[in-house]
């Protein structure tokens, strides 16, 4: 995939002879010297950087940031080609006056299938999140009578289909597997912390921006497909140990550590009569996840 990632990138600015450009591809240090070396041979120009943490962009990110003099970086993973046009209508869009405050922009993401994949996400909520992990709202939409059960099933549907107007929109964070950043945005807003929790260091990258007073727009006009997009999709929707740890981590970072305590605590309360009541139910799928979430509240717990 990498490959096939560089040459729509070249396809693209080969389209946009005008523009001055550099490529630096990144691996990680326990990667094979082979694939460095075929990158060499095929691309000289391309600017070579080894990081130390395989599993997570931040150090990427970081490197790349830095080293950059660039007005406009583009983070791109592997799994991404660029579709004709990208390159240009993003640009486009933030060199427009009124978007002067525009730090970051994603374009829309394609999975495999051709279906849109989500370009936006809203900060996580420790309300929404207690919520989340109570079963509240797994039980709500179970005494929900079939037929507006049925209406709703319906609606969902018709909102993971592709709209035939998308819109571009601002957002709280964008998916990093294909941003574009303002280069001064980063001078204000520093680069994505250097932590394990990928998807906790996004969001409070993300944040930082607009506690900056900058923008994060997903915008409709420029496309680009996401080979790593499908697996993305599913685990957004999941009550994954990564995405608890991830909010968690967005909120100790985000709030008064006596706040923190108090949020962990109540969670603890929460997944707690959770796991009691699939006891109950002999319901061992949810006592297992519950007891996970569980032992991670209780970790964020003792060590704010």
């Amino acid at each position: 995939m990498l490959f096939s990632c560089l040459e729509s990138m070249h396809e693209e600015m080969r389209s946009n002879a005008g523009r001055r450009w550099s490529l630096t591809v990144t691996f990680s240090a326990d990667a094979e010297n082979l694939l460095a070396t075929r990158v060499r041979q095929r691309y000289p120009h391309a600017a070579i950087v080894e990081t130390q943490l395989p599993s997570n962009p931040s150090g990427s990110h970081r490197s790349v940031l830095r080293q950059s003099e660039a007005r406009y970086v583009w983070l791109i993973d592997e799994a991404i080609i660029l579709l004709p046009g990208a390159v240009g209508r993003v640009l486009g869009f933030m060199e427009r006056k009124e978007n002067s405050r525009v730090a970051m922009v994603g374009p829309r993401l394609l999975n495999p299938g051709g279906l849109l994949t989500r370009s936006g996400y809203a900060f996580p909520s420790m309300r929404g999140t207690l919520v989340e992990h109570s079963g509240l709202s797994r039980a709500l939409k179970g005494l929900m009578p079939d037929r507006f059960r049925r209406v709703r099933a319906s609606g969902s549907a018709a909102s993971a289909r592709p709209r035939s107007t998308p819109r571009t929109r601002e957002v709280d964070a964008l998916p990093c597997a294909c941003i574009v950043v303002k280069s001064t945005a980063v001078k204000q807003a520093g680069v994505m912390l250097d932590v394990s929790s990928k998807r906790g260091a996004e969001a409070e990258w993300h944040r930082r921006f607009q506690q900056n007073g900058w923008k994060l727009m997903a915008l409709a006009d420029a496309t680009v497909m996401d080979y790593g997009g499908q697996s993305l999709q599913s685990d957004i929707h999941a009550q994954s140990p990564e995405r608890l740890e991830a909010a968690l981590y967005f909120f100790r970072t985000g709030h008064p550590a006596a706040h923190f305590r108090l949020f962990c605590a109540s969670l603890l309360g929460v997944v707690g009569a959770k796991a009691t009541f699939g006891w109950l139910l002999r319901d061992k799928a949810t006592v297992s996840a519950a007891r996970i979430h569980a032992g991670i509240a209780w970790r964020e717990l003792t060590s704010a």
